[in-house]
């Protein structure tokens, strides 16, 4: 095996797509079974400009917060989390609208940042975030091939 092959960053910087899976079962989860349209989320690594940029962003605000003697609660932490996973996803496909918005409406959402942002805080698609957070951090998602 070649060491430059374990070099994470131009794949990092460039996305790759996870399928989401059911949170109970496992499985893959699909937007249109018939017509096998996968529900995905194209996600920068944790190596990616992106992530590295809003990770920085983050303990700057926390830094100067500190020195202001303002206080730090957890849900602004949550909120940081749900910007910076936002801030990594570049695209997706079979969202549905309810993800957004908590509803149960199953039309397919449009992506924006600021939609991204409204999935990762809505705790009913908690296991969403979490799906994101951990491919985002294995650095073998980003591997060259």
């Amino acid at each position: 095996m070649g060491l430059a092959k374990l070099q994470t960053a131009e794949n990092a910087n460039s996305g790759r797509k996870l399928h989401l899976e059911h949170p109970d079962e496992r499985t893959p989860l699909f937007f249109d079974e018939a017509k096998q349209v996968p529900v995905t989320l194209t996600l920068l690594g944790k190596d990616s400009q992106a992530y590295i940029k809003a990770e920085r962003t983050n303990r700057n605000r926390a830094v100067e917060n500190i020195k202001k003697r303002v206080a730090f609660s957890a849900a602004e932490d949550d909120r940081l989390g749900s910007e910076t996973l936002a801030r990594c996803t570049t695209a997706w496909e079979g969202v549905p609208q309810g993800w957004l918005d908590g509803t149960d409406d199953e039309a397919p959402a449009e992506f924006s940042y600021e939609n991204a942002v409204k999935m990762y805080e809505n705790p009913g698609v908690a296991w969403v975030r979490e799906q994101a957070d951990d491919f985002i951090g294995k650095r073998a998602n980003f591997l060259k091939a």
